[in-house]
C-alpha cells in the first residue's frame, strides 16, 4: 500500500465514522422515540383500563400486560445496546480527532499545515496542491511524507 493510499484510507475512515455516528444517532433517537410511545401509549395503564369485550371500533389494538411489558423490555435493551454502540463509536472518533489535532499542532511550517488541510481534510490529490500552493509535486510529496510519518507516530503513541 502506498503512502498516498494509506493517507486516502485515514481521511475515508474519519468521514465514514463521523457518518456512521451520525446515523448511529438517529438509531438511538428512534428508539428512544418507540419507546416513549410504547409507554405512553400501551403502557400499563391504558392496559388496565380497556376491556376485551366489545367489537374494537376504536381502531385499537389491546394487548395483556405481559405482552405489553414485554415489547417495552425488549425495545429497552435494544435501545441500552445501541446506545453502548454509539458511545463507543463517539469514543474512537475522539481519538481519531486528537491524533490528527496533535499532528497538525506538531507540522514545522506553514506548507505543511496546509498540505495537511488539503489533503486531508478537503481530499485534494498532489498535483492540485502543488499548483494551488506553487510547489512541485516532488516537494509536496515530501512534505505530505513528514505529516504522515508524524500521523502515525501520534496513532501509536
Amino acid at each position: 500500500m502506498t503512502q498516498e493510499t494509506s493517507q486516502k484510507n485515514v481521511f475515508r475512515i474519519y468521514r465514514e465514522t463521523e457518518l456512521s455516528i451520525t446515523a448511529q444517532r438517529g438509531v438511538v433517537t428512534t428508539l428512544e422515540a418507540r419507546l416513549s410511545t410504547w409507554i405512553r401509549k400501551s403502557g400499563p395503564s391504558v392496559v388496565r383500563a380497556q376491556s376485551y369485550d366489545g367489537d374494537n371500533r376504536g381502531g385499537t389494538i389491546y394487548m395483556p400486560d405481559e405482552e405489553v411489558l414485554e415489547n417495552i423490555a425488549v425495545i429497552s435493551n435494544k435501545l441500552a445496546i445501541e446506545k453502548e454502540n454509539l458511545e463507543i463509536m463517539e469514543a474512537s472518533f475522539l481519538d481519531l480527532k486528537r491524533v490528527i489535532r496533535k499532528t497538525s499542532k506538531e507540522l514545522e511550517s506553514d506548507l505543511q499545515l496546509k498540505v495537511f488541510v488539503a489533503s486531508w481534510i478537503d481530499g485534494k490529490r498532489i498535483a492540485e496542491m502543488a499548483q494551488e500552493f506553487g510547489y512541485s509535486t516532488v516537494y509536496i510529496k515530501k512534505a505530505k511524507g513528514k505529516i504522515y510519518e508524524k500521523m502515525l507516530s501520534n496513532m501509536v503513541s
